[in-house]
């Protein structure tokens, strides 16, 4: 069934770890800082694969077999209607870690929670994106559709709408069966649905703990908030194999929750440690302190890590192509006090803010980028190239959209028609 223990997301290397570590503890040190345990505010890979082992989703990724599914909390679903809904068939006797039983409730909490916060630093737009067809929280949306001048009238009446959205848009037909109705076609949705955003919250533990009440009587306080101020932020109540005993800020401790509706977790005790430090990380996984150990870059792969006694490093050719890293260019940067755009216009000194804004400019930058030095030199030769900012084996990736290498020739054509149409 789903993946157990924390999710592998890029370079590392398992130790015996006869020392230290009792045999029914695994110590994992990551190289990055954990910002929220809440799953509409998570963002970040460290706090995703905290998540995904103790909240669930309705669907999830195939267990070492990236690109293919299998039914979670739910058991199957249709799409009807041209793609405009999609109706999931729950799973029965699934208990939160509260002891709580999971219903149709649940789901419809967990996803309007999400449309009613909407949290601009999280990825909370592509879910209002589908259900609602608006991607930022409702005062947002509600100034620019109204201006800053609108009265008071006009915003109520705005978010009693919006609201109306958020409420059609999840519906539960009976207590084993949720239907979402899309604000349009969306391809995507399916997938959208996998990631941990959509992980289903406990509704009745949240609501004790002083979370959303569920209802329109206080939406409105719920707006656009910060959700690393809540109680979700550091405490959870999932349905996932492991569940959270506590999270110092750094350091996070769970274990296997005895509950479980699937297949049980072999390993009883998880601490994942937050260790910037690198060397740290090595040390430890010399020294037997940690099973798991996340490794900066190959180079120092083939030089360290691979010299040490009990040590595997992990490289599965699967499960190379689940991670991307690319470059995004703003397209309407800074300007006001920002030293790096210079005069804030295309006149030698400096660039425009919606510099980045124009294709030849993207396409010339693409063709200054030396990419066969990236593979070569920090990959050293274990990595692939993509086509875009997708993992092949994800939904959506184009294998035929050309790749831009290193073409100092084309990348001055690219200039020089970006500076014709500036200059």
């Amino acid at each position: 069934m789903k993946k157990y223990l924390f999710a592998i997301v890029a370079l590392v290397a398992f130790g015996a770890a006869f020392a230290a570590t009792p045999k029914d503890t695994y110590v994992y040190m990551q190289n990055a800082v954990f910002d929220s345990l809440d799953p509409v505010q998570a963002y970040d890979g460290a706090s995703i694969g905290v998540i995904e082992n103790i909240y669930e989703t309705l669907y999830s990724f195939k267990r070492d077999v990236p690109g293919e599914y299998e039914p979670t909390l739910a058991t199957s679903y249709e799409v009807k209607d041209g793609g405009l809904t999609y109706v999931y068939h729950l799973r029965k006797g699934v208990k939160f870690h509260s002891g709580n039983p999971m219903t149709c409730r649940d789901v419809e909490y967990s996803i309007e929670r999400i449309l009613v916060t909407m949290p601009g630093d999280s990825g909370a737009w592509f879910y209002g994106d589908a259900l609602t067809g608006y991607g930022n929280d409702a005062l947002t949306e509600a100034k620019k559709a109204l201006g800053e001048n609108a009265s008071q009238e006009e915003i109520d009446k705005f978010l009693d709408a919006y609201w109306e959205k958020i409420d059609n848009s999840v519906v539960c037909d009976d207590l084993y069966t949720v239907r979402f109705n899309l604000a349009g076609p969306d391809v995507a949705f399916f997938a959208k649905m996998l990631f941990t955003a959509a992980g289903i919250v406990d509704s009745k533990w949240a609501i004790e703990h002083g979370a959303w009440s569920g209802t329109k009587d206080d939406w409105k306080d719920w707006i656009g908030v910060d959700l690393r101020t809540g109680y979700l932020h550091n405490h959870a109540s999932g349905t996932g194999p492991y569940q959270l005993v506590k999270w110092d800020g750094k350091n996070i401790v769970a274990k296997a929750f005895d509950g479980y509706w699937g297949e049980k977790p072999a390993i009883k005790n998880v601490l994942v440690q937050a260790v910037e430090e690198e060397a740290t990380r090595l040390e430890a996984l010399r020294r037997g302190d940690a099973d798991r150990v996340d490794v900066n870059d190959w180079a120092t792969v083939n030089a360290k890590v691979k010299q040490m006694d009990g040590v595997k490093v992990w490289s599965d050719p699967d499960w190379s192509p689940a991670g991307a890293h690319v470059v995004f260019f703003n397209f309407n940067v800074q300007g006001e006090n920002n030293p790096y755009i210079g005069s804030g216009k295309l006149d030698g000194n400096g660039i425009p803010r919606d510099f980045f804004a124009d294709l030849n400019v993207r396409k010339a930058f693409a063709y200054s980028l030396d990419q066969d030095a990236i593979f070569n030199d920090i990959y050293e030769g274990n990595a692939a190239w993509y086509t875009m900012a997708l993992p092949p084996t994800w939904p959506g990736y184009d294998p035929d959209i050309p790749i831009r290498k290193l073409d100092l020739d084309k990348a001055e054509e690219y200039f020089k028609k970006a500076w014709d149409g500036q200059v």
